[in-house]
């Protein structure tokens, strides 16, 4: 019987690749949730500058229209 080692056994380069998507999902998704949610709590921040915040954090993306 031959069985081939697993993927992320026999290639390292994959682990890392792997591990470094994992981790930069994670931080993402903490800065997704968090850095509003520290505006609420800490800065005291209303409905309209959450709104102003929402509104900075898409400016980037018209740029590339």
């Amino acid at each position: 019987m031959n069985t081939s080692p697993s993927l992320v056994k026999s290639n390292k380069n994959f682990l890392l690749f792997w591990s470094g998507q994992t981790v930069s999902m994670f931080g993402s998704q903490v800065t997704i949730v968090g850095l509003p949610l520290t505006a609420v709590y800490l800065l005291k921040a209303n409905s309209f500058e959450m709104g102003l915040f929402q509104a900075c954090a898409t400016i980037p993306f018209f740029y590339l229209v």
